[in-house]
């Protein structure tokens, strides 16, 4: 299928063109010219802003079925939400965190890490979980790329869990984070953990607002535009001075790569689907932003189809970022 169609279509899919502006548009302007509009329109932050208008992006946007459990260390409790098209609170219940206060950076330190999260397996006593965790155990992805490239912090095993089954108060939270075991029984029924992020805070947890998601959806579509292009200049303009690739690439091994890939002038074409962003707090109360899309980048020489990921900040209303995998 010819790249112009595939636009066309997917602005369809978003309900921002017809099959009759697409016929005019070719009549009276030209494949060309239509292209560029409709690339003007995805790399514009009112287009999105619309778009997104009748959407509850507090805690972010997910564009699929998605449970989100926030967990704050200062009010020691953690909220559970759907948050797939809607925000419908599910459960809120009471946490104890890791024995030491603040955000992790070592391991052994018994601190409980500040960050976004998925959960990466469920335990329980099937895979010989230990009495001490409860009936079962969640296991998340810390560290996660932006702890490991940027923070540099270490420790791994952070886990959702129960309280001792032989019924004792002695709680052993090295980090984990652990509630009443009949509350654990009613999360596992109410959420499925393949598709729940884990969102802890130090204290207030981050929202995000119309503004801010529009923002990064024209910002991350102009990245794309630029990246097709081989513009370089403005394609590497939306990296930030601390980027970490996620085998460790500085900004300036990144951009000479880059550079030399650019300057081949091949043609590429770049389709993003499902993109999914969170906004989370760090230690220092800056608000970063997990950004996940599925990509399928097409060129002569190299081809691909999986999962991206971003770590960002807003800097001055434009995208910058500090991890990318």
């Amino acid at each position: 299928m010819n790249k112009w169609i595939v636009v066309f279509l997917f602005m369809i899919h978003l309900q921002a063109i017809s099959w009759d502006d697409i016929i005019n548009s070719l009549i009276y302007k030209g494949e060309n010219q239509v292209i560029r509009d409709l690339k003007a329109k995805l790399e514009s932050q009112n287009f999105w802003q619309e778009r997104i208008s009748n959407k509850n992006v507090e805690f972010g946007l997910y564009p699929k079925e998605k449970y989100l459990i926030l967990a704050s260390k200062k009010t020691k409790q953690i909220n559970i939400y759907n948050v797939h098209n809607d925000i419908k609170h599910i459960d809120k219940i009471d946490a104890l965190f890791g024995k030491v206060q603040g955000d992790k950076k070592i391991e052994g330190d018994l601190k409980t890490p500040i960050g976004v999260y998925d959960f990466i397996s469920k335990l329980s006593k099937d895979t010989k979980l230990e009495e001490r965790y409860g009936p079962l155990a969640f296991t998340s992805s810390y560290p996660n790329l932006i702890d490991k490239n940027i923070f540099k912090k270490t420790g791994y095993g952070i886990w959702l869990h129960g309280k001792p089954l032989d019924n004792t108060n002695k709680i052993d939270t090295k980090g984990c984070i652990s509630i009443d075991n009949a509350r654990l029984i009613d999360t596992n029924k109410n959420i499925d953990y393949k598709k729940t992020v884990l969102v802890i805070a130090r204290g207030e947890l981050a929202r995000s607002n119309i503004v801010e998601i529009s923002t990064i959806l024209s910002n991350i579509y102009a990245w794309k535009h630029a990246w097709e292009s081989s513009n370089f200049n403005k394609y590497i303009s939306y990296y930030n001075a601390k980027f970490k690739r996620f085998d460790n690439q500085s900004l300036r091994s990144f951009s000479r790569f880059k550079r030399n890939i650019f300057r081949k002038g091949q043609k590429k074409t770049i389709l993003f689907k499902d993109i999914e962003i969170i906004p989370y707090y760090f230690a220092d109360n800056e608000k970063y932003f997990r950004i996940r899309f599925f990509e399928e980048y097409r060129s002569p020489s190299y081809n691909f189809k999986g999962n991206k990921e971003l770590y960002v900040s807003l800097n001055n209303k434009t995208m910058s970022i500090l991890v990318e995998k």
